[in-house]
């Protein structure tokens, strides 16, 4: 196994740390770097969404949710749409937080 790929999937939850921590731009990195990996939960996509809509990319949040839409469980896809729905810039980390 190549050195990096040791701990590729620490990619997410540098990412989510980033996201939690409302450093934007540093979350998007990290998702980019956290999503070429197989995919493990759908939310990635959601997440990801949230933090390209705080760094005013709506069109690419947009296509993130369809990918997570498109991952999600049939069952869990009325979440998908509930968040797709609720997303603005920082609902992530405050939802995150308070739970």
């Amino acid at each position: 196994m190549p050195p990096g790929d040791r701990y590729r999937w620490m990619n997410y939850n540098a990412a989510m740390e980033a996201l939690f921590r409302e450093s934007f731009s540093r979350a998007v990195a990290w998702f980019e770097a956290a999503l070429r990996e197989p995919l493990v939960d759908w939310r990635a996509h959601g997440y990801f969404a949230e933090a390209l809509l705080c760094v005013d990319r709506p069109a690419e949040a947009r296509r993130q949710m369809k990918l997570a839409l498109a991952a999600a469980p049939e069952n869990e896809r009325a979440q998908v749409f509930a968040w797709w729905g609720s997303s603005s810039c920082g609902s992530a980390a405050t939802r995150a937080r308070s739970s």
